[in-house]
């Protein structure tokens, strides 16, 4: 298992992260990029020119999924890249193509998944950490739990800790904040601690956790 949690953030802020996820890549690789969080607001097209724009030197076969009832195996891909975007809209489009259970093999087969804000919130516990508005119809708020009993915060700012704070206590789960400079690598065992101002809070306690990598 090879899973990336980015804050959010873009160009420079996420030098770090994104370090970490070329580092994974083999050249040439193939990659699958899921842009479908942003699809009330942009293009697939725009959405593939934004993804070029951040890696520019990512020599890789990247292949856009705006349609995952349309990607019938995962097999093929050393890695896939989850934007970010509406994460309501985004795991409801995930469960209705059963490509929920997909994400889960390809992680514990070994492989790379990047998630992105949204694209990072997926992976964890609950979505309930987002601070998006449902605009599905989505009403099971399960997340893929590839990270169990923990939630993720990506876009953190201080000024949250005490929303952060009523979220552990209302819904048991411990949440780690990732600001939009910060990130996140777990390899299954170990989680690796990526950029600036990452925290991990309980009901009662904040830990700020100091890069790792």
């Amino acid at each position: 298992m090879k899973l990336i949690f980015g804050g959010g953030g873009s160009g420079e802020q996420s030098l770090a992260t994104d370090k970490v996820f070329l580092s994974l890549l083999k050249e040439n690789a193939k990659i699958l990029y899921i842009p479908i969080a942003l699809r009330h607001k942009y293009s697939p097209e725009e959405c593939l020119k934004w993804f070029n724009g951040q890696y520019p030197t990512l020599k890789t076969q990247t292949t856009l999924a705006d349609n995952l009832n349309e990607i019938n195996s995962l097999n093929d891909f050393e890695g896939i890249y989850i934007g970010g975007g509406n994460t309501f809209s985004l795991l409801q489009e995930i469960r209705e193509a059963n490509f929920d259970k997909k994400l889960i093999a390809f992680a514990k087969k070994g492989g790379i998944i990047y998630g992105g804000s949204a694209g990072a919130i997926i992976l964890a516990e609950t979505i309930l950490s987002s601070t998006d508005k449902n605009i599905s119809s989505l009403n099971n708020f399960e997340a893929l739990r590839l990270l169990k009993n923990i939630a993720i915060w990506p876009h953190y700012k201080k000024e949250q800790d005490q929303k952060i704070y009523e979220f552990t206590k209302q819904h048991k789960v411990s949440i780690l904040s990732i600001s939009e400079e910060g990130g996140l690598y777990f390899d299954g065992n170990i989680l690796k601690i990526l950029g600036d101002n990452v925290c991990l809070f309980f009901s009662e306690q904040k830990i700020e956790l100091n890069p790792s990598l």
